[in-house]
């Protein structure tokens, strides 16, 4: 095999896994400051970070099997409507402008949907936005969920040169 490379035929996937596992750890050793000489020039303070995105939140079973509050359809479609109006009421379409928009609109949407007491639901909103030439678009969407629990809603919105529709899925978190 070249230099550098691995061969899989030559040593085990899990030899692998066990080098690289200990390429990536860092063994932490906790010394009081007062058994440090002053002088000591091999060791150094740094802090320590850690993404959160690394550390797993674990929270206590409260075996709850439904919602307390039902996911408001009424309520939650009007705040799209009137958020798509508010954003796209003069817009004109740009295709690089449109899918930044898209992208920031879809996020704006989940967090003004959080912002209404959506408790254990996670929230999925998704935009399109088109040029509107006279053609007829369709979306569809397809979704494994529990109908008693889970929901959606969706919004259209059109001006004289665009059109958007946003969804928005309401999935219950157990």
């Amino acid at each position: 095999p070249t230099r550098g490379v691995k061969c899989l035929a030559s040593t085990g996937f899990e030899e692998i896994l066990k080098e690289r596992l200990n390429e990536s750890v860092l063994q932490v050793v906790h010394i009081d400051k007062k058994e440090l000489d002053e002088e000591d020039e091999d060791v150094f303070e740094e802090p320590l970070s850690w993404k959160p995105s690394l550390l797993k939140q674990r929270f206590a079973n409260t075996y709850k099997l439904g919602p307390d509050k039902m996911f408001s359809y009424g309520a939650v479609s009007r705040k799209i409507e009137e958020f798509l109006k508010g954003k796209l009421k003069d817009v004109k379409y740009e295709g690089k402008r449109c899918k930044t928009l898209s992208l920031s609109m879809s996020d704006d949407i989940k967090y003004l949907i959080k912002d209404m007491g959506t408790g254990r639901y996670k929230i999925i909103a998704r935009i399109f936005l088109g040029e509107k030439q006279g053609q007829g678009v369709t979306i569809a969407s397809r979704c494994v969920w529990d109908p008693e629990k889970d929901t959606w809603c969706a919004s259209v919105f059109e001006n004289s040169s665009i059109f958007a529709v946003a969804m928005v899925f309401a999935v219950y978190f157990e």
